[in-house]
């Protein structure tokens, strides 16, 4: 394995909405270490910056490939990435900081899509408890249950 090789595993993981994209960036984690293992100390930053560049904008330009990786394993490549690029001049820690700032935005956007459809999930559950019964609906509504309440 050489920069080329390095070169070459970048350009396969840039999605191109097709069913040969890599999806599973746990995978691509492990790649990515074995390359750090074996490439010289002056070409890793640049490598990671390209990974964290790669990775960035699959999320932003590929739908389908935003749908159906693993955010948690997204967010580890993309910080060991960042660790990577401590020793970096300013201009790349710079780019760094914008691809940050980019998978950031995107998993909040995801936490919050995932709050509110449980907020509506759980609203949707609670208007479909019957009044009726033994004050079960306002201890749903309330969220309460006291010690020894059934």
């Amino acid at each position: 394995m050489n920069v080329t090789d390095a070169n070459d595993f970048v350009t396969r993981l840039k999605a191109q909405d097709c069913e040969s994209d890599i999806y599973n960036l746990e995978k691509v984690f492990d790649e990515f270490q074995t390359f750090l293992s074996i490439l010289p100390i002056k070409d890793k930053s640049s490598f990671s910056l390209n990974v964290l560049c790669t990775l960035c904008r699959n999320l932003e330009k590929v739908p389908t490939w935003k749908s159906r990786i693993s955010n948690k394993d997204l967010l580890r490549l993309s910080i060991e990435c960042v660790r990577q690029m401590r020793g970096a001049d300013c201009d790349k820690q710079g780019k760094a900081l914008a691809c940050i700032y980019h998978v950031h935005k995107y998993i909040v956007k995801q936490v919050t899509d995932y709050i509110a459809l449980c907020s509506l999930f759980t609203k949707n559950l609670i208007s479909t408890v019957p009044s009726a019964s033994t004050g079960a609906s306002q201890l749903l509504r309330s969220g309460t249950v006291a010690v020894g309440d059934t």
